[in-house]
């Protein structure tokens, strides 16, 4: 009984694979890193309100680039109150004001523009978003990982205490040995909890993402494993670049920049204003008397530039245009240099992951083995083995990072050059 014990201990410790402790619930809804995502695009608040700006700025386009409403005028003049000979005076005016310049098509432009920047930016939000609801799908399978392990070694060394103590009573052991036993379980068991409390903050921070309620309840069907080959990255071209939501969106902001400052421009001559007028009058004329005259006429008024000519708002768009420029500079190094790194990145990880399971997952399973027979046989102390079981835990628990931060990597990398890989 005693060396059968050992020997599932052993058998336990070397098949704890990485990522393979699932938390129990059957009926849970079984969630991929995919799923997560689509979950997200179709619920999630912030990004449908963003949808609400497109039609914020197609209204706008409707409104921009029109006449401004025509004006009629009417006027009366009499001298009931002085003289009362009968004198009087009416006129009607129909004005109409114009834009000297292209002002209007630049309006409808700069409104069409903004439409385009509204559906870049959904593209952007789009790529943001998915991008946290990876990284927060796998923060939560490394969460459960870990959890996994703390949760299988506080089983095994519960199971190993019943048996001391058994021992204990068959004097086979000493009570120092229970003591220690039990200070090692409480120690696991706390460790445990923390988990548990991690995971539960890190569902809510998933469904947060994905806009579903605090209840949903599912399992991620895609634990942390390792990967059955070495990343490959396709080439982060100028054309890939080009066509990158972020790029794209400071790009579109550069045009609207450059039609902002025509319209400045265009905006230094104010509306010139043309008028049709009719006038009828009734006048004392001696020594005929009362006459009547009317009169048709055509009148224009244009605006001088000569004190206003619109210079700090031109100044203003030409900063603004500058502002654009440099940011567009400023996003294009930034993801061509966080596709540099994050590529590099994910290449030394996954070799450091593989080195962990040809060479150092097999060393493991025999240390465990050995360590256990050695204990058996007397001749290491519970000290030394509970010091090579920590070992290994903390082995193991590097391994969990490795991984965890290997896939972080492909998820960055695929965010800094809006190209999806596989298995992410």
């Amino acid at each position: 009984m005693y060396t059968k014990f050992y020997f599932m201990r052993a058998l336990l410790c070397v098949a704890l694979l990485i990522g393979a402790g699932e938390l129990s619930a059957q009926s849970k809804v079984q969630l991929s890193s995919e799923q997560a995502v689509q979950l997200a695009l179709e619920n999630q608040p912030l990004l449908l309100a963003a949808q609400a700006v497109v039609a914020q700025a197609e209204g706008r386009l409707l409104q921009a680039g029109r006449l401004s409403n025509p004006e009629l005028g009417l006027s009366y003049q009499g001298d009931q109150a002085f003289n009362d000979e009968g004198e009087q005076n009416f006129g009607l005016a129909f004005t109409q004001r114009f834009p000297v310049t292209n002002r209007l098509k630049l309006e409808r432009a700069l409104a069409q523009k903004e439409i385009e920047v509204a559906r870049a930016e959904i593209e952007e939000q789009m790529r943001e978003l998915k991008l946290q609801v990876r990284l927060a799908v796998v923060t939560l399978a490394t969460t459960q990982a870990e959890w996994a392990l703390r949760s299988q070694l506080t089983e095994l060394n519960r199971n190993f205490l019943k048996f001391i103590e058994s021992r204990v009573q068959a004097g086979e052991a000493s009570t120092v040995e229970v003591d220690q036993l039990q200070m090692a379980l409480y120690v696991t068991e706390q460790e445990a909890h923390h988990l548990e409390h991690q995971l539960i903050a890190d569902r809510a921070a998933l469904n947060e993402l994905m806009g579903m309620p605090a209840d949903y309840e599912f399992e991620l069907s895609t634990p942390l494993a390792m990967p059955t080959q070495a990343p490959r990255f396709p080439e982060f071209s100028q054309a890939r670049l080009e066509q990158h939501p972020s790029y794209r969106l400071r790009q579109l902001l550069l045009e609207l920049a450059e039609g902002r400052i025509a319209s400045a421009r265009a905006e230094r001559w104010a509306d010139v204003a043309v008028q049709i007028f009719y006038q009828e009058e009734r006048s004392m004329d001696a020594p005929e008397g009362l006459g009547r005259g009317r009169s048709f006429g055509l009148g224009i008024s244009v605006p001088l530039p000569l004190h206003d000519r619109n210079q700090g708002n031109i100044a203003a768009s030409r900063a603004a245009r500058n502002e654009m420029q440099w940011r567009l500079q400023s996003i294009a190094s930034k993801l061509q240099i966080e596709a540099k790194l994050q590529s590099e990145l994910a290449s030394e990880l996954y070799h450091q992951a593989e080195k962990y399971e040809t060479q150092l997952r097999a060393v493991l399973d025999r240390n465990a083995a050995a360590m256990q027979t050695a204990y058996t046989n007397g001749q290491i102390s519970l000290p030394e083995l509970f010091q090579s079981q920590e070992q290994q835990l903390k082995i193991q628990s590097t391994q969990i990072e490795v991984l965890s931060e290997l896939k972080k990597s492909k998820i960055r990398w695929s965010a800094a050059t809006d190209v999806e890989l596989a298995g992410l």
